[in-house]
């Protein structure tokens, strides 16, 4: 009869991957006292955006996740204008969108999967993200959500 092998113990002790007890009570003691003195007893309610940027500028699956967000943002901010930054292979999919009202592309060189040799992909990563730093800027978001699902997430600007 086959056994499973015992699993290993969990390296999270309580919200860190810290396994050394010492370690983890340290955290834990800058935490209660972080918030003690940070904190707000009557925090309000941040104001409603009036323009939304949404960026995710990875392959066509993650956008597709990405989109259902818009139904939930568009309920709870009914008259905030959305805007998204996707790369040129996920726009067919946000442009006509009835709840995105702006597209912004940007396509990263490590996102693009085209057969394009290396530096032709890094001259149209520059290009689309001086284009879309500019609209963005034009827009005048007030805010920003990143999407992306990787850490840390690609650079757009600065």
């Amino acid at each position: 009869m086959l056994t499973q092998p015992p699993s290993p113990a969990s390296p999270v002790l309580g919200p860190y991957l810290i396994r050394n007890p010492r370690w983890n009570a340290l955290f834990r003691a800058m935490d209660r006292s972080l918030r003690a003195l940070c904190a707000d007893p009557d925090p309000e309610a941040p104001p409603e955006p009036r323009r939304l940027l949404l960026a995710n500028p990875a392959h066509l699956g993650d956008v597709l996740a990405s989109t259902a967000v818009l139904p939930v943002l568009k309920s709870a901010f009914p008259n905030t204008s959305v805007g998204m930054l996707v790369g040129s292979w996920s726009v067919p999919l946000v442009a006509n969108h009835p709840l995105v009202d702006q597209v912004h592309l940007f396509d990263h060189w490590y996102a693009n999967r085209g057969s394009d040799a290396f530096p032709v992909k890094l001259r149209r990563h520059w290009l689309t993200r001086a284009t879309a730093l500019a609209e963005i800027r034009a827009v005048g978001y007030d805010t920003a959500v990143d999407l992306y699902c990787h850490s840390p997430p690609p650079k757009v600007g600065a």
